[in-house]
């Protein structure tokens, strides 16, 4: 039996990969939060409920487009509902025609096959690269993400 954990991240992947953001986001809990610890000042590092979750990610098919995730490892926390994930992508910044390569550690909470807490881990010096090292046009990308 596959466990939990795996098939929400695979939807996560397989929706992220073919830009449906509506399939998506049918793994996320209403009540989910979505963290981003390492975000540069001046933008949100915790989107808290389904709406903002959302609202955030809506417009990345037509922002950046993935075209690889690598096969995750997974560390779960024994007693939780919880994994660690570790992980990289492949992608390409529409705006620039530059790579968005990342490697990505996350913490995953799940309940009921859903997501209800993801903290994302990830260089925010790759993603301002990929934006031609132009701090201002990284951040107006999460901006508008919000």
């Amino acid at each position: 039996m596959m466990n939990e954990y795996v098939k929400i991240m695979d939807q996560f992947f397989q929706g992220m990969l073919e830009n449906n953001i509506e399939q998506w986001m049918t793994i996320w809990h209403k009540d989910a939060v979505f963290e981003i610890p390492y975000a540069p000042s001046g933008v949100l590092t915790k989107l808290e409920g389904i709406d903002a979750i959302y609202n955030h990610v809506k417009d990345f098919p037509e922002k950046l487009n993935f075209t690889r995730f690598s096969e995750p490892n997974y560390y779960p926390v024994e007693g939780q509902n919880t994994v660690i994930a570790e992980f990289e992508c492949e992608a390409v910044i529409l705006e620039t025609g530059l790579p968005y390569n990342q490697k990505y550690i996350s913490v995953i909470e799940y309940e009921e096959g859903k997501i209800l807490r993801y903290k994302d881990y990830w260089n925010p010096l790759i993603f301002i690269g990929a934006y031609n090292d132009e701090p201002q046009a990284f951040l107006k990308f999460l901006k508008r993400s919000q």
